[in-house]
C-alpha cells in the first residue's frame, strides 16, 4: 500500500504547493519490522496561518474535485491507508535541538 499512498500524497502536493503559509514540507519514510510508516512534516508560522492554511488548501481541494462523493470517497481511501496514529500539531523540543 505504500505506493498508493505515495502516489496520493503526491497528487495532494500540486494542492498543498499553492497554500502560501506553508513554510516548508518534509515527507520521511520509515521501514521497520515489515511495515512502512510515513511521517508528514508540515512547518507553519503560527497556529493562525496553519488554520488559514487548511482551509484554503480545502478550498483548492473543492475546486479540484467538485463532486461531494468523489472528495469523500477520495478522503475515506487515503484514512484507510493512514495507519493507527494522526497529530495534528508537533512543536520542537528546543532544548534538545543540537
Amino acid at each position: 500500500m505504500i505506493d498508493e499512498y505515495m502516489e496520493y500524497l503526491e497528487e495532494n502536493k500540486q494542492l498543498w504547493d499553492k497554500v502560501d503559509e506553508i513554510l516548508s514540507v518534509r515527507v520521511l519514510r520509515h521501514w521497520w519490522a515489515g511495515d512502512w510508516n510515513v511521517v508528514i512534516i508540515r512547518e507553519w508560522k503560527s497556529l493562525t496561518s496553519m488554520e488559514t492554511g487548511l482551509e484554503q488548501v480545502s478550498k483548492l481541494t473543492k475546486e479540484k474535485y467538485p463532486d461531494k462523493e468523489v472528495r469523500q470517497k477520495r478522503f475515506n481511501k487515503a484514512m484507510s491507508m493512514v495507519m493507527s496514529h494522526w497529530d495534528d500539531i508537533c512543536r520542537d523540543v528546543i532544548s534538545l535541538t543540537k
